[in-house]
């Protein structure tokens, strides 16, 4: 099991082309909690995700740390879990053998305990037994999203990215692998998670601190606490109630020029 990490960034500059992304934005995303970040299309989410990966590199090329680590050499030493809005799936392994593939890059255990530790991942995402053996191309959306969630947590990383995970999946399942999803982070030591999601309610149930991102982000980020308590139940009218806090305290946000806060 990987210790919680802290992810800062300093000063982070990002362009595409002639279009800046980012322009010294700064901000600490704090070890053990999880933070939701909140921003409209193209606002550049998923690249902070990508960055803070290890899958990018912002132009000040020292501007992130996970811990102490510059995020490539983190990634390869301890490893992020990540899940993608698609799965990303290896479609000619089955639902068991895409979960087995953390253990078996960073040789983890034995066969027979990865198996068994593939198994209970799947469990806990409630994907039933009976397509654990079933090719991922053959897996519906909802299953893959499953299987990749399960993924993620399996080696029990310090750190865990979550792009849009839920997006394609209709609401019961979105649901169901929201409250699979924290119920995954209670139990696997509460590692640091950052979710990336358009969707209010999910941020509300599921985080316990705000990232909010406008377009473009120049010093444009401002956070937010959660007040609500660790067990929560999604459509509840205290998780209702602080969907709505959320919608408000964005577009207050958006008739001003919010700056960076860490």
């Amino acid at each position: 099991m990987s210790t919680a990490v802290t992810v800062t960034l300093r000063s982070v500059t990002k362009h595409f082309g002639e279009e800046m992304l980012f322009e010294n934005v700064s901000f600490t995303f704090p070890a053990g909690v999880i933070t939701a970040i909140i921003g409209e299309s193209g606002s550049g989410k998923t690249t902070l995700l990508r960055l803070i990966a290890g899958l990018e590199e912002a132009e000040n090329s020292d501007s992130i740390s996970i811990g102490e680590k510059r995020p490539a050499r983190y990634c390869k030493e301890q490893g992020v879990g990540y899940v993608c809005q698609e799965p990303a799936l290896l479609p000619w392994r089955t639902a068991k053998g895409n979960v087995k593939v953390p253990l078996e890059l960073r040789k983890m255990g034995n066969g027979d305990q990865r198996e068994r530790s593939a198994i209970a991942a799947l469990k806990r995402t409630g994907l039933a037994h009976s397509a654990n053996g079933r090719l991922a191309m053959k897996l519906s959306g909802g299953m893959k999203q499953r299987v990749a969630l399960a993924r993620a947590f399996i080696f029990q990383p310090g750190l865990v990215l979550l792009d849009e995970p839920f997006s394609s999946l209709d609401e019961p399942s979105r649901e169901e692998l929201c409250l699979r999803l924290r119920e995954d982070w209670l139990s696997a030591g509460r590692p640091t998670v950052i979710v990336v999601t358009h969707d209010l309610q999910e941020a509300a149930f599921l985080a316990d601190r705000y990232v909010f991102m406008r377009k473009p982000s120049k010093q444009t980020l401002a956070s937010d606490t959660s007040p609500l308590k660790e067990t929560r139940n999604f459509e509840s009218a205290e998780v209702l109630a602080e969907r709505h806090r959320l919608k408000m305290r964005y577009h207050d946000l958006c008739k001003e020029s919010f700056v960076s806060v860490a």
